[in-house]
């Protein structure tokens, strides 16, 4: 991170500890975090769903800095954050992580641009249960933040679904 980028980091940071807009007049906290996850055993897989079962709406833009502004103003309980571990803005509305992230070539922008991401106990169980029925992988998993992990699925029409939750990282041999 250059210089100057470590100054506004801070300069928000001392922000949004002291109430008042960061640089740029925007609006920043600390981010909430999800109560205790269920373990794998305490809920099978998609059987039942948490009382909060989206984790993030990820939206895919052309211009990430613009979009941030202006669905900051669009909802304007919209809390922007950045991540720690990987200086990642999104915006925070209520316990829904409004993700707004570069379109490419898998996902373009538009009506198809949009996926929500449903929160389960068990991410690989839950994957597996999902291609069990008939869907595809279409991305991932990967590894995210805070021991999590995320991909995405087909339908059987196309459609997009995308799965967050508890992930470990399968090793991978020599």
């Amino acid at each position: 991170m250059e210089n100057g980028s470590v100054q506004l980091v801070a300069q928000s940071r001392a922000a949004a500890r002291e109430g008042r807009p960061s640089a740029g007049g925007r609006r920043t906290a600390r981010c909430p975090r999800r109560g205790s996850l269920p373990s794998p055993h305490e809920l099978a897989p998609l059987k039942q769903m948490s009382a909060e079962p989206v984790a993030a709406v990820m939206v895919h833009v052309s211009n990430v800095e613009e979009a941030l502004g202006w669905y900051q103003q669009a909802f304007p309980a919209a809390v922007r954050c950045r991540t720690e571990a990987t200086n990642f803005e999104f915006l925070s509305i209520g316990s829904v992580q409004l993700e707004l992230v570069p379109a490419d070539e898998k996902v373009s922008s538009g009506p198809s641009g949009s996926v929500v991401y449903w929160f389960v106990p068990d991410l690989q169980a839950a994957l597996q249960h999902l291609q069990d029925v008939g869907a595809k992988l279409y991305r991932g998993p990967m590894a995210i933040e805070d021991h999590l992990g995320m991909c995405q699925v087909q339908d059987p029409w196309g459609n997009c679904i995308g799965l967050r939750g508890p992930f470990t990282m399968p090793e991978v041999s020599p």
